[in-house]
C-alpha cells in the first residue's frame, strides 16, 4: 500500500514530509526536492490501521497538512 502525493503549482517543492499516528508519534520522515507536477510516494504498508496525519513542511516556512485514514477491509 502506497500514499501518493502530486505537487501542483509553478514552483519547486522542497522540504520534508512527516506522517503521525493517532497518538501524535512520527512514524515516517522523508526529505523531499519535487518539480512542479511531480509526485511522492510513500510506502504505509507497514502501519497498522487507522487515522494519519501527513504534513510537509517547506523549506521556506509553510506547512501543508492531510489527514488519512488506513482501512483494511472486510
Amino acid at each position: 500500500m502506497v500514499f501518493s502525493y502530486r505537487f501542483t503549482g509553478d514552483e519547486w517543492a522542497v522540504g520534508r514530509i512527516e506522517i503521525f499516528n493517532p497518538i501524535g508519534q512520527r512514524t515516517q520522515m522523508q526529505e523531499i526536492r519535487g518539480s512542479p507536477g511531480s509526485e511522492v510516494i510513500l510506502r504505509i504498508d507497514h502501519f497498522p490501521q487507522g487515522n494519519y496525519f501527513l504534513i510537509f513542511r517547506r523549506a521556506d516556512g509553510v506547512i501543508v497538512g492531510e489527514r488519512f485514514v488506513i482501512f483494511r477491509g472486510f
